[in-house]
C-alpha cells in the first residue's frame, strides 16, 4: 500500500540544493562586501562620507544640508577616510549574515572656543555605520 507521499528524485534534490546554494552564495557575497539591500546598491565612499559629515555637522559648524556638505568635501579633500575592512566595525561572520559595518574618519578644524584644554585645534571623529550609511555610534579625539 502506498502512503501517498512522493519521493523527490535525486536530480530534483540536486537542483533544489544547487539553487539554494546559489541564492545563499550571492546574498552572502553581497552582505560580506557591504551591499545596501534597502537602496539596492553599494554605497560609494562619497555617500558614506556625506553621512558621516552629516552626523558631525553641528559640531563642525555646518547646517547639514547636502550643498554645505558637498562644499566642505570640495574645500577639504583630505578630510575623510573610509575603512571597509576593519574588524572594529564588524567581523567576518557578522558581515556574512548581513551586519556589515564601516568606519568613516572625519577630521576637521574645531570651531573657535571649542579647542581642547591642551590647545589642540583639530578633531578626528570616527563614525561607525552600516552598509546603508545609518550611524551606529561615534567616538573621537583631539589631534594636532
Amino acid at each position: 500500500m502506498r502512503s501517498g507521499k512522493r519521493k523527490m528524485s535525486p536530480r530534483m534534490s540536486l537542483a533544489v540544493a544547487a539553487a539554494a546554494t546559489l541564492l545563499l552564495g550571492v546574498g552572502g557575497y553581497r552582505n560580506f562586501n557591504g551591499y545596501c539591500w534597502d537602496q539596492g546598491r553599494y554605497l560609494s565612499d562619497d555617500d558614506l562620507i556625506r553621512e558621516a559629515i552629516r552626523a558631525n555637522a553641528t559640531d563642525m559648524g555646518l547646517g547639514g544640508s547636502t550643498a554645505e556638505i558637498d562644499r566642505f568635501m570640495v574645500d577639504h579633500p583630505g578630510c575623510c577616510e573610509v575603512d571597509r575592512v576593519t574588524s572594529m566595525a564588524s567581523g567576518p561572520l557578522e558581515r556574512l549574515v548581513g551586519f556589515f559595518g564601516v568606519i568613516v574618519k572625519v577630521t576637521y578644524d574645531v570651531r573657535p572656543g571649542f579647542a581642547s584644554s591642551t590647545g589642540q585645534k583639530k578633531y578626528s571623529n570616527y563614525v561607525r555605520m552600516n552598509a546603508c550609511g545609518l550611524r551606529a555610534d561615534m567616538f573621537g579625539e583631539f589631534i594636532d
